[in-house]
């Protein structure tokens, strides 16, 4: 038996979660990862595993073995790692970077704060940024570059001038400069690139045409992919993000040589493009036909609800 599909079957064997606290879950999370338990470290407060691995893999690792744990895509986390909330549950799990290949679980009361030193730097709301769109009719992806990182979200750039990388499976690659007036960015044009022969020597990647979403590849070790065009085989995680927040992932996506894959996105993309969200919360309303009809993979449509504690959890699809 592969270590995934007993990873699945003791998922599928765990009692409920429905009453998950931070020690439970991080107890089972400890045993079925191979995990070491420790005491989490300064500012943190909650139960802490460590675990072997960098953050998306164990991320990958969570979601797929884990199936009813975790309904919600990941977002941005403390530290550059990543959060989400665990269903039913007043607990928020965090995995955050810990070099040499390591991984920190942190789960906390969701109701606890991340630590102000913990932050991640230069967050801007969303709900004061002006309308932002990106004109990206191909689907190229494209990669910004502040420094040697990627941006995530373009729309947060400070005034200045960012280095563009522009690909694409059979596509000839662009490297442009962009501007970012004081007034900053508004709109993102993505320049056509031109047909070139795709290399034998190297695998294809199809990101999905989603209006307003950046893509980033990462290789199996943690690494941002600027170049589509320089794929080799191997295993990829892709991540999007619309407006800096984290929307569909695709995790360990297997590339070969000579061939173009469309990777399996958990999550649905927002096929329309909307003004800057705002973070007032709508009161849920249920009425016949309010909510999306049940998909054919398996995956049914929850209504938004308010939490006991007073925080809003919008609707979302999960396992049937």
């Amino acid at each position: 038996m592969t270590l995934r599909a007993w990873l699945t079957l003791a998922a599928l064997t765990l009692p409920s979660l429905a009453v998950a606290t931070p020690a439970t879950v991080a107890g089972q999370l400890a045993q079925a990862l191979g995990g070491l338990p420790q005491t989490c470290p300064a500012p943190y407060q909650g139960s802490c595993v460590r675990v072997t691995g960098d953050t998306v893999a164990v991320a990958g690792k969570i979601f797929t073995s884990f199936p009813a744990l975790l309904p919600n895509p990941w977002r941005d986390g403390p530290e550059g790692g990543l959060s989400t909330d665990i269903e039913q549950g007043q607990t928020t799990l965090s995995v955050l970077p810990r070099g040499d290949a390591q991984a920190l679980l942190l789960l906390q009361p969701s109701a606890a704060a991340a630590p102000a030193s913990a932050a991640t730097p230069n967050a801007t709301t969303p709900a004061l940024l002006p309308a932002f769109t990106i004109d990206n009719p191909t689907g190229s992806y494209f990669v910004i570059l502040d420094g040697n990182q990627p941006v995530r979200d373009p729309q947060s750039l400070k005034p200045g001038t960012y280095p563009m990388i522009v690909s694409a499976t059979g596509k000839t690659t662009q490297r442009v400069t962009i501007t970012v007036p004081a007034s900053g960015l508004t709109r993102l044009t993505i320049p056509a690139l031109y047909a070139a022969p795709a290399r034998a020597d190297r695998a294809g990647l199809q990101l999905p045409i989603a209006p307003g979403y950046v893509f980033l590849v990462f290789t199996g070790g943690g690494q941002p992919v600027l170049d589509l065009a320089e794929l080799l085989p191997g295993y990829y995680d892709i991540r999007s993000y619309q407006s800096g927040v984290v929307g569909p992932v695709a995790y360990l996506q297997e590339l070969t040589l000579g061939r173009t894959l469309t990777p399996t996105f958990q999550g649905t993309f927002q096929r329309t493009v909307t003004t800057a969200p705002t973070f007032t919360a709508p009161t849920p309303v249920v009425t016949p036909g309010a909510a999306p009809a049940t998909s054919s993979g398996g995956q049914c449509w929850v209504n938004g609800y308010r939490r006991s504690n007073g925080t809003y959890v919008s609707g979302y699809y999960r396992r049937c």
